[in-house]
């Protein structure tokens, strides 16, 4: 038992007693450990040293001590058993013979803080054992204080080895790292170099394992030179991280268009850009592609905004000129044509009059505006009743009208219904005549 630890001057500081004495206690004067609540009243010193001897020769929990110097104290069994050397291996040695190499500088630096006053919970910690493999403790550790002085003396730590779920838990890490679409990479805040990353990074460009492994950043980097390079990662160490488009070049030549999602982490002392990039090629090609069909319909639609508009000028000019057109054959017709009628109807007998006359209306029907408007704006009025509306605008009674169509007045009035009727006035107490001279 004693080949495993040195003897320890335990002893509470006496400015935070974590244990209330009384004089009632025998050999309550004796040392104490900083943190000590087990309360065992009336057990003597030396009691208390062999509970303490079963429990750290026999305990499953690796437990050790060292001092202000970082020498080894006290190696139990259990750390023994879990590191493959033995106790007097170590004792009196530095603690650092227990750090695997690539962590010593790391690892010693949080000891020390730990020595001089830092308290432990849950502190990381990886241990070499005797056959070069590496284990991974979650140490909790106490200061232990002389009787006559504040400064630390000694720290014990007890761990609990998670070695075996950290490599679980990095199983499934990396199931799920190798299985994403997406390219993760660890970059070196430091150098730039890519320390680590996942299958789909070097795939996504083309590259073997060990051809990207060899690569930095301004290899493949498209859209910025070396020196924009160091830039962009020194502003992104400054702020933390970020997000950004760029455009990366595979290892064929082909650019792909690419979104970067970065941010620093602390690992292992060093300081890293944990990076996720996404190829976003389709997703770029489709914008633009639907970006481009947006402009050519912007396009086709202002062509057509212009035909319509020149089409409606030119329908514009033609109703122009139609109403010019209706306007002087009107004009000719009352001035030229109508006196001449008029004359010859004073001259003619009374049958050749009644030609005149009629002779007289359809040139009015022909000239009429409201022959015009009706045949516009009712489409639903057959010739005959646009003829009709035509002479009862000019005043001309249904016995008038069946004499110069040789029909009878009954009838007559069943077209003036259907006229009233279609021009939506049926129920309505308005005069027909009154009616169509507002049209």
């Amino acid at each position: 038992m004693n080949s495993r630890k040195t003897t320890l001057n335990l002893r509470k500081p006496p400015t935070a007693p974590l244990h209330k004495q009384t004089s009632d206690e025998p050999g309550i004067n004796g040392p104490t450990l900083e943190g000590d609540r087990s309360g065992t009243i009336g057990c003597s010193v030396a009691e208390k040293a062999a509970c303490l001897d079963c429990l750290l020769d026999y305990g499953n929990a690796p437990v050790i001590a060292w001092n202000d110097d970082l020498r080894i104290t006290l190696f139990n069994g259990a750390f023994e058993r879990l590191t493959g050397k033995v106790a007097g291996d170590v004792l009196g040695k530095s603690i650092e013979m227990l750090l695997p190499d690539r962590e010593k500088e790391r690892v010693l630096a949080a000891i020390h803080r730990c020595t001089w006053g830092e308290r432990w919970e849950q502190q990381e910690v990886n241990i070499l054992c005797r056959d070069g493999t590496v284990r991974t403790l979650l140490w909790n550790a106490i200061h232990i204080h002389p009787e006559s002085k504040e400064a630390v003396h000694s720290v014990i730590a007890q761990g609990y080895d998670v070695t075996e779920r950290l490599a679980e838990g990095e199983r499934r890490f990396r199931a799920i790292f190798e299985q994403v679409t997406d390219s993760i990479v660890l970059i070196s805040v430091d150098t730039g170099a890519i320390v680590e990353f996942n299958d789909s990074a070097h795939e996504n460009l083309g590259y073997t394992r060990r051809e990207f492994e060899k690569l930095k950043i301004e290899d493949f980097e498209v859209m910025e030179s070396e020196v924009d390079v160091a830039r962009h990662i020194t502003e992104l160490h400054r702020s933390g991280g970020g997000m950004f488009e760029t455009k990366h070049r595979k290892k064929n030549g082909e650019t792909r268009d690419v979104v970067v999602s970065t941010r620093v982490i602390s690992l292992e002392g060093g300081r890293y850009f944990l990076s996720i990039w996404r190829d976003n090629t389709e997703n770029r090609q489709i914008a633009e592609a639907l970006s481009s069909a947006n402009e050519k319909l912007a396009a086709e639609q202002d062509t057509l905004t212009k035909k319509n508009i020149a089409l409606k000028e030119v329908l514009a000019q033609i109703d122009h000129e139609k109403r010019q057109t209706a306007t002087q054959i009107q004009s000719n017709v009352d001035r030229i044509v109508m006196p001449l009628l008029k004359k010859l109807e004073t001259r003619a007998s009374s049958a050749q009059a009644v030609y005149v006359s009629l002779i007289q209306a359809s040139l009015a029907e022909i000239t009429s505006p409201l022959v015009n408007r009706l045949e516009t704006q009712y489409a639903t009025l057959s010739p005959r009743e646009v003829e009709i509306c035509n002479m009862i605008t000019r005043g001309l009674t249904s016995k008038e009208i069946a004499a110069a169509f040789d029909t009878s007045p009954g009838t007559v009035c069943n077209q003036r219904k259907s006229i009233r009727r279609k021009l939506g006035i049926a129920n309505d107490k308005v005069n027909l005549r009154s009616y169509l001279q507002t049209l």
